[in-house]
């Protein structure tokens, strides 16, 4: 739109103009460790294992976006069957995603089951086949490097819809999926050990929602 032929007198010469001005957005937004300020990802960037294993964590585990985010595979303590929380991939401005100690300090070890135990396998012989693990995370690009937080919310109702689940009885927003977890369990747990899981630093969080 920016660079029309007819106004550049030539298509080929538009191109060019179009060309250099992508090559000087792209050194702008360009860091240091070659990821960019703003990134568009699509289905297209992210095998679909990855959403398989975020929906699987988030329904199961009820962990906030950007703690699933930073989950690596050393958190996990596959003996023991406890996974550790102890940071996030928060969104600052401009775009760029730092890791972060977790939500107000909130550290905690988990158990978790057989079904996050088939994610993490599947996951560990996706990385082996492909060759594209980049810093340990569980959650990748099919390029490598970890998915940006804001990725999953943008395409979350996309996916949903993709997967065959109606308008109406799809989950609103990332977040859900967290609460969906939490609701489950407050039937069968207390709240002080519902705080604990959760992550939550004032016992009224957790009384007041679940």
């Amino acid at each position: 739109k920016n660079f029309n032929g007819k106004k550049l007198q030539g298509r080929e010469r538009a191109k060019v103009l179009a060309d250099k001005y992508a090559d000087e957005v792209t050194k702008t937004l360009e860091q240091s460790d070659g990821t960019y300020i703003s990134e568009v990802r699509t289905f297209v960037d992210i095998d679909s294992i990855m959403w398989w294993a975020y929906m699987s964590i988030s329904l199961l585990l009820g962990l906030r976006n950007g703690e699933i985010c930073a989950l690596q595979f050393a958190d996990f303590d596959e003996t023991s069957k406890e996974v550790t929380i102890n940071k996030q991939l928060a969104q600052r401005t401009a775009g760029v995603v730092e890791i972060t100690r977790p939500k107000k300090d909130s550290y905690r070890t988990i158990p978790y089951g057989e079904s996050i135990q088939a994610v993490l396998d599947s996951l560990r012989l996706y990385y082996a086949q492909n060759e594209n693990n980049k810093d340990d995370y569980l959650l990748q690009y099919c390029a490598g490097g970890f998915v940006r937080p804001d990725y999953w919310g943008r395409q979350y109702r996309k996916a949903q819809s993709k997967a065959g689940i109606p308008k109406d009885k799809q989950l609103l927003s990332t977040h859900k999926g967290r609460h969906t977890n939490l609701t489950n369990l407050s039937q069968y747990l207390s709240v002080s050990e519902l705080m604990q899981v959760a992550g939550h630093s004032r016992y009224d969080t957790t009384h007041t929602f679940y």
